[in-house]
């Protein structure tokens, strides 16, 4: 039987959708290859891979694909491979699984238009776990960071969070199937069978998107602006920094009983750079500056005295300060702090954000991806944001998610400073008030919809 010609072609075609759905997967990963369309093609064609094979076999070659998903962009985000981000993958790649077992397992024994909504459901359901148990958040693992250029579309986070944007894929994915099962029955032909499915395919994204375009022309941002910057040390003395620390760097605790003559010059180079630099913008015009993550490093014995130098230049220029500061102890596991620090105005942190400063500190393959991703925080939450990246991308955007200014270490010839004007006033969104409660909804409809299934016979 197992050379037959429509067994053999029937598995051709079968796996032939798998590996054109796991090839596709490979440019909607969150990485800097993503292609928005590819976010929508690959579930279309996976899930007809896991219809069409058994209910047991088939996840185990999904699984496979997630895994190597997963790998391709640990790779092209040259993060690093380790016993822990393997297993991580593997880990990750077995729930992201799961929306395709449910389906397979639910939607035969269920009515067409319930069927249609186990696997969105699974899908944003699914999301959501990823981002409780993995220490990546929604940086791997959300469809949502592939479609941040779409702004009307990127509108439905502030009501539904990102799980709402894989819901919307994964119930596309569904209703093209469902259309696709129709086509090889030979109900083509029923021309009304034919555009209803086509009408429930398109639908609900078409009205998804008519919202978020209202959203945006209706209810632009028109508060008042600030002037904020961004700034990161130059190129130059960040490279000598580094040729110095390497130098001890072959210990953990290397840095921090290194001797101060040693490594603190080049320490206290790169604050002195940022601190002119931030006098520049403040003088220019800026009323809030911001340093990147780990922008300064140095000892823990010249903590307060750095801190201590950014608190005077604050008072000086009459600015936010937002500064970002490494501080190498000799202290075991981590052997030292990562600080972010707001000087001069601490009430500024005791109330509700209409401006979120995220200093950050990304590398060359890395820092565009994970600073357009910062686009869903700001749609979500209502607020402004700036994300300083050093050796990165760092960008501004409003709280709808357009980009207000945005600079490359990388193409900035040596000296990079984002300057934007900021609304001072954000917007209370419904996800701001009702938190996770959509993927909670999912959760619950998904059991329902196993309940519901379980009192039918399987197909």
């Amino acid at each position: 039987m197992k050379n037959h010609p429509i067994l053999k072609n029937h598995l051709i075609r079968q796996y032939g959708l798998l590996v054109l759905g796991a090839g596709t997967m490979l440019f909607a990963v969150g990485g800097r290859w993503d292609i928005a369309a590819a976010a929508w093609l690959y579930p279309v064609l996976l899930l007809r891979f896991a219809r069409l094979g058994r209910a047991w076999s088939g996840p185990l070659w999904l699984w496979a694909a997630h895994a190597a998903a997963a790998v391709f962009w640990v790779q092209e985000s040259k993060i690093g491979f380790n016993s822990v981000v393997v297993a991580g993958a593997t880990a990750l790649a077995a729930l992201q699984t799961l929306p395709y077992l449910a389906d397979r397992l639910l939607a035969s024994r269920l009515r067409p238009a319930l069927a249609t909504l186990a696997f969105p459901a699974s899908v944003a359901a699914t999301e959501y776990l990823i981002t409780v148990v993995s220490p990546c958040g929604t940086a791997y693992g959300s469809l949502a960071v592939t479609q941040h250029g779409d702004l009307p579309l990127l509108q439905l986070v502030s009501v539904t969070g990102p799980w709402g944007i894989g819901f919307l894929i994964g119930y596309v994915a569904a209703a093209v199937n469902g259309i696709w099962e129709r086509w090889e029955r030979w109900e083509r032909w029923e021309r009304p069978s034919w555009r209803a499915g086509l009408l429930y395919a398109a639908l609900l994204p078409a009205l998804v998107l008519a919202a978020g375009g209202a959203r945006l022309a209706l209810t632009p941002p028109t508060s008042l602006t600030v002037r904020i910057a961004g700034v990161s040390p130059t190129s130059a003395v960040t490279q000598h920094l580094k040729t110095v620390l390497s130098r001890y760097a072959d210990t953990p605790a290397g840095v921090a009983t290194a001797p101060a003559a040693q490594v603190q010059p080049a320490m206290t180079a790169v604050e002195d750079d940022l601190l002119t630099a931030t006098r520049r913008e403040a003088a220019a015009g800026a009323k809030i500056v911001v340093w990147p993550e780990e922008a300064v490093r140095t000892q823990e014995s010249h903590e307060a005295a750095t801190v201590a130098a950014a608190q005077a230049e604050a008072r000086r220029s009459g600015v936010y300060l937002e500064i970002g500061v490494r501080v190498h102890t000799a202290t075991a596991p981590a052997y030292g702090r990562n600080e972010a620090i707001l000087t001069d105005f601490p009430a500024m942190m005791r109330v509700r954000a209409d401006i979120m400063l995220v200093p950050s500190h990304d590398w060359r393959e890395f820092g565009a991806p994970h600073t357009a991703k910062a686009a869903l925080r700001a749609v979500e939450s209502g607020y402004a944001l700036v994300r300083q990246d050093a050796e990165g991308v760092s960008t501004a955007y409003d709280n709808q998610g357009h980009v207000l200014a945005t600079a490359d270490y990388f193409t900035s010839g040596g000296r990079q400073t984002m300057v934007a004007y900021i609304p001072t006033r954000g917007t209370t969104t419904l996800y701001d008030r009702i938190g996770d409660t959509f993927a909670w909804l999912c959760l619950t409809l998904l059991a329902a919809l196993t309940a519901l299934a379980a009192r039918r016979p399987l197909k």
